[in-house]
């Protein structure tokens, strides 16, 4: 199955909403390693768990790359967010 860039982008923000849905209000964080399972079992399920080609892994690394920093700029400024 192949994933446009802007899928995946799509994709990935959608699983951020997701995910910040989930947290819970007590404050606690998620591990390293839980946010690598939950994003390993998302990009799975939108692959059907299949490897993809390598053009596609570049997209898929320069989104989360994009998503890396948004998260950072997020964390640097609170109060546009």
């Amino acid at each position: 199955m192949k994933i446009t860039c802007r899928q995946l982008r799509r994709i990935i923000k959608e699983e951020k909403a997701n995910l910040l849905k989930e947290q819970p209000s007590s404050g606690a964080v998620k591990s390293a390693d839980e946010w690598y399972e939950l994003l390993s079992n998302t990009f799975m399920t939108h692959t059907g768990g299949g490897a993809l080609p390598t053009e596609e892994l570049y997209e898929l690394i320069l989104a989360l790359n994009m998503m890396a920093a948004d998260l950072q700029d997020e964390l640097d400024h609170p109060e546009e967010y």
